[in-house]
């Protein structure tokens, strides 16, 4: 898919995932959207969706905000690698 293409996928994903947000809560920042529309993402794969039904909402909440932390993470870290 092309680079264009890719990122319509993205916001979409992000859309919806703030929609229908995995964790039952609407994201407060931009890592948690960010997190939100990869979960919504993988939620939408055939083979991986079924793989989150079963998973109770608190740890739902866990997986979101350590998610979050990480995207929030990544955005500093290669200037502080360097």
């Amino acid at each position: 898919m092309p680079v264009e293409g890719r990122r319509v996928s993205a916001k979409r994903n992000i859309a919806m995932g703030a929609q229908y947000p995995y964790g039952g809560v609407a994201p407060t920042d931009w890592a948690e959207a960010a997190a939100l529309g990869i979960l919504y993402d993988l939620n939408d794969r055939r083979g991986i969706k079924n793989g989150f039904d079963d998973v109770d909402m608190e740890v739902r909440m866990e997986i979101v905000t350590h998610m979050a932390d990480i995207i929030r993470t990544a955005r500093t870290w290669q200037d502080e690698s360097s």
